[in-house]
């Protein structure tokens, strides 16, 4: 017997699609290679799950920025109020934190799940876990689906929302999603690493585990500018914390990626050389590095003016001034690449969204395949934006489906 619609991937994306399909009083089974819904849900946020953002629905939208057009009706359809609304109706207290960031009340990225299963019970959703699908294809005007052991289930209309490849030792998320979107006819970009921190040109161990609270980062990549301001740790061979997860699939998609560092985003360079050159007449007799110990950790400040931190500030020149305070306000870092794509929590690339009708979720190649959440080429910055851009496209690829 030929089923209805089959979707597989039981992540945030497959969830939303099943549960929408299933309101609208249709058939539809789940499948998943885990033995458990939502892996990736409950590694999400530190264990705590970042469903979504609580910001205005147009500046979020404008997050995805190339991507925000694509976006726009799967959004609209099911946009970020919307998604704080279904969960709270439907039982799972929220909270919303700072940078209107949204976890569950609990804390716990367990209540996510558990609210998902328990909804998917209640409506009448057919799951099958632990189970591997191993191909996909085309049949008879519908689609085969092959499992582990050879067990094959035909079905009408397939959603695909399998993911990327990024965290395939915790959620074995291998990619097999984007070989069939392959195999049917549709292109896959190149994928790469997004949400991880970046390998930095030298060497970092003397300041590795420095925290600074606010840094502003500056870059850009042809015609694409990035600005952005948060918390940063330094790492061994690099940099990381929100600020960094934020543009690290920006940067790691750039051929030759130059980071611009502000360590001190609130002091201006006027004031921050007054700052100087007041120490160089008050305490001649200090360590240049031990004076901006009042401004940035002293391991930190040695670090970044080399040579001219160890200098005593009465011997400190004008010129020296001026390059201790462009070192600090614009110290340039050249990026050597990411963690490998596993160790990544977000895969940037995938389906071409060109390849994908916005209005649906379904493919144009393929009459009847759909695809939603990471699998597509669409990534977003930290925060809860890339679950939710999983849930909205989910919910419309299940209301179509």
């Amino acid at each position: 017997m030929k089923l209805e619609a089959v979707i597989i991937g039981a992540g945030p994306a497959g969830l939303m699609a099943s549960i929408a399909r299933a309101q609208r009083g249709r058939g539809v089974l789940l499948i998943d290679r885990n033995p458990r819904i939502g892996c990736k849900l409950l590694i999400s946020g530190g264990g705590r799950c970042n469903l979504t953002n609580a910001e205005d629905r147009e500046v979020f939208l404008r997050r995805f920025g190339r991507w925000s057009n694509f976006f726009r009706p799967a959004f609209y359809s099911f946009d970020n109020h919307q998604a704080m609304e279904f969960f709270e109706r439907n039982g799972l207290k929220l909270r919303v934190e700072d940078n209107g960031r949204v976890f569950p009340a609990s804390g716990k990225s367990r209540s996510v799940v558990e609210f998902f299963e328990a909804l998917l019970q209640r409506c009448g959703v057919r799951v099958r876990l632990g189970s591997a699908v191993v191909d996909v294809g085309r049949k008879d005007g519908g689609f085969a689906v092959i499992l582990e052991g050879g067990e094959r289930l035909d079905c009408e209309r397939l959603l695909i929302a399998t993911g990327g490849a990024s965290f395939a030792s915790k959620c074995a998320t291998q990619g097999d999603g984007l070989a069939w979107a392959r195999q049917m006819g549709h292109r896959v970009t190149r994928l790469w690493p997004h949400l991880c921190a970046l390998r930095i040109e030298g060497r970092f161990e003397s300041v590795k585990g420095i925290t600074l609270r606010r840094v502003r980062i500056k870059h850009r990549c042809g015609r694409h500018r990035i600005d952005e301001v948060g918390s940063l740790v330094f790492t061994p061979d690099g940099i990381s914390g929100p600020v960094v997860h934020n543009i690290s699939g920006h940067l790691l998609d750039c051929d030759s990626p130059e980071l611009v560092l502000d360590l001190l985003p609130e002091v201006s360079e006027a004031d921050l050389e007054c700052f100087i050159r007041d120490c160089r007449s008050l305490h001649p007799r200090r360590k240049c590095s031990n004076c901006l110990a009042e401004l940035l950790p002293q391991n930190l400040a040695r670090f970044v003016l080399g040579k001219i931190g160890e200098r005593r500030c009465g011997e400190v020149s004008n010129r020296e001034v001026r390059l201790a305070v462009e070192r600090i306000k614009r110290w340039r870092l050249r990026v050597v690449g990411g963690p490998p794509l596993e160790w990544a929590f977000v895969t940037a690339g995938g389906i071409p969204v060109e390849e994908v009708d916005r209005n649906t979720m379904e493919s144009k190649i393929v009459p009847g395949l759909f695809f939603a959440g990471e699998i597509l080429e669409v990534f977003g910055p930290s925060g809860g934006y890339n679950i939710q851009f999983a849930l909205s496209t989910g919910h419309l690829a299940g209301r179509n489906l």
